[in-house]
């Protein structure tokens, strides 16, 4: 018996969930196209909507990606707790690396 079903039965729900496996820069890229004026950051009262939020993260993969990094290259980063942590975090998904 796999987890879900274990969950499934323990709370005595019929059909076992589903969801869409998707990632994060995925889940980006659609809201972004979704709601694209809307609020994804803010940080010190500055506002960062959807797509420029994914401008950003798009222009620091395609530098990942300019300096060599591929899928499942570890990239490490330390920042404090800032919109560019954000963007390099989601940067690093969008091409397949690991974000350490």
């Amino acid at each position: 018996m796999t987890t879900t079903e274990k969950i499934a039965a323990a709370s005595q729900v019929s059909e076992p969930a589903t969801w869409e496996e998707i990632t994060l820069p995925d889940v980006l890229d659609r809201t972004t196209e979704r709601v694209p004026e809307s609020t994804a950051l803010s940080f010190m009262g500055n506002k960062i909507d959807y797509v420029n939020l994914n401008g950003m993260v798009n222009q620091m993969a395609n530098a990942l990606v300019d300096m060599g990094v591929e899928p499942g290259d570890k990239v490490g980063m330390i920042l404090p707790n800032v919109p560019q942590a954000v963007i390099a975090i989601y940067a690093t998904w969008r091409i397949g690396a690991v974000a350490v």
